[in-house]
């Protein structure tokens, strides 16, 4: 399971993050994408299921 992702934002939608976390791209669903326009630098987004 995983708890959460640390990695810079390389895309950003209306309904999701997309993180690059060591290489590997990860699609984060979260209500408020937007919150992440202006973050420089590694972000970590707490996943629950």
């Amino acid at each position: 399971m995983i708890d959460f992702l640390r990695g810079p934002v390389v895309h950003l939608e209306s309904e999701y993050v997309v993180l690059d976390v060591q290489g590997v791209g990860y699609r984060v669903f979260c209500p408020n994408p937007y919150a992440f326009a202006k973050v420089e630098g590694p972000v970590t987004i707490y996943i629950h299921y």
